[in-house]
């Protein structure tokens, strides 16, 4: 399986790691920072958050 490293879990870094899951890449997203609130929502209703708070493993 190819592997997608996203740096930035903004809206772009999201759309991004959406997309590379839907192509069938294995999705990694790393933030400096906290991951908004919303965009955790977001992600967990589309079960892919993972469990640390600002790194989605996807």
């Amino acid at each position: 399986m190819k592997r997608l490293v996203i740096l930035g879990g903004g809206e772009s870094g999201v759309g991004t790691a959406i997309l590379g899951k839907k192509k069938g890449y294995a999705v990694f997203v790393s933030d400096f920072g906290k991951i908004k609130k919303i965009t955790k929502k977001f992600l967990s209703l589309m079960a892919l958050l993972g469990k640390k708070k600002s790194i989605l493993k996807i």
